[in-house]
């Protein structure tokens, strides 16, 4: 998905390294792809990732966006249930999240 150049962890504000995957679903107020050129950037050019493929940049960029839309509904409602569309994302979603556990693991 991200080339091995971009899965390193990069330091937020000199903190603690943090892996590039989460930052680009999570972090920020907006999120600019520009496939072309493989660059996500968030917050205008605070952070910049190289993404290996447009392919990636569109999958992230969609995967971003259900999940920006799913955690509103759930914020709203949290007994509310997601349509198949959304619910199709969260379950994405997850799938990427056990991915992480099992490397942390």
């Amino acid at each position: 998905m991200l080339t091995t150049h971009s899965l390193r962890h990069y330091n937020a504000a000199s903190l603690t390294a943090a892996p590039s995957l989460p930052l680009l679903l999570l972090a920020g107020a907006t999120v600019s792809f520009h496939p072309t050129a493989g660059v996500a950037s968030i917050d205008g050019a605070r952070l910049r990732f190289q993404l290996d493929s447009r392919r990636t940049a569109v999958a992230i960029k969609y995967l971003r966006r259900a999940l920006e839309e799913v955690v509103e509904r759930k914020w709203k409602k949290s007994e509310a249930v997601l349509p198949k569309r959304l619910a199709r994302w969260w379950e994405i979603w997850e799938e990427i999240v056990k991915g992480w556990e099992k490397g942390a693991a």
